[in-house]
């Protein structure tokens, strides 16, 4: 995700506990000092929308589908492999 500080977060909003930027794209965040920063975003102590946190990803979405990583089965070389055909001699 990201180390951005918050002094708070709730369903309403974001209170920062930095000032943070937008790089000209206007979608990704930076911190004071960064050279791409381009317009504050939010300073220390202020508040943005919680819906706008979440889009920028400064904050998680709840609501947002969870990946659910699912370790392999493990395989039993012996079931897989084919049956050895039998010779009579």
């Amino acid at each position: 995700m990201n180390d951005f500080k918050f002094r708070r977060v709730s369903t309403m909003g974001v209170i920062s506990a930095e000032r943070l930027y937008l790089k000209a794209d206007g979608k990704t965040v930076c911190r004071e000092g960064d050279p791409e920063a381009a317009s504050l975003l939010i300073c220390a102590g202020g508040e943005i929308p919680i819906k706008l946190a979440r889009r920028l990803g400064l904050v998680e979405d709840p609501n947002a589908p969870k990946l659910e990583v699912k370790s392999p089965p493990e395989i039993d070389e012996r079931s897989t492999r084919p049956a050895k055909a039998e010779h009579k001699r």
